[in-house]
């Protein structure tokens, strides 16, 4: 897997200091059909610390994605893992159960606002939106509107900001 920082990039509207990169393989564009996720990268400064923060979205079905992309990543790659899955609204989820035997990272899935960590991997909570402010993943609730739902856009949306 490889990626740019914010410093390397030239990005432009709301895709600015984000990377997108194909999982897999999976360069010819037939996306639709995979469970592949997406990923994002942006990097965070604060006073003290540099934090790279990852966000990364799949489908329904990116439970496997999501495994290999933890397998295959160093037991301390010095991230802070955001993964965001579209989910049913009232379903519960076991996701953040099932990748903890996928990594030795520590695995939350936070059910209130969170400073993001180094090496700590974050799962969606059932039924809401994570939204990235500095170094702080913001637990919202879903959308009561009838708009759709797209967690993995807002989460990519906040990550661009």
């Amino acid at each position: 897997m490889a990626g740019k920082n914010k410093d390397q990039q030239q990005g432009t509207g709301d895709n600015k200091g984000l990377t997108d990169i194909a999982v897999d393989g999976d360069s010819d564009g037939d996306a639709k059909n995979r469970h592949h996720p997406r990923l994002a990268v942006t990097d965070e400064a604060t006073s003290h610390e540099h934090l790279t923060i990852v966000g990364i979205g799949a489908s329904a079905g990116g439970l496997e994605a999501f495994s290999q992309l933890l397998r295959a990543m160093p037991e301390s790659p010095g991230l802070a893992i955001v993964l965001v899955q579209h989910m049913a609204p009232h379903h519960e989820s076991a996701l953040a159960t099932l990748l903890t035997s996928t990594t030795t990272m520590s695995v939350v899935q936070p059910t209130e606002d969170t400073p993001l960590e180094a090496n700590h991997v974050y799962v969606i909570p059932p039924n809401r939106n994570l939204v990235l402010e500095g170094n702080t993943l913001l637990v919202q609730p879903r959308p009561t509107d009838h708009s759709q739902y797209t967690p993995v856009n807002t989460l990519f949306q906040s990550l661009a900001k």
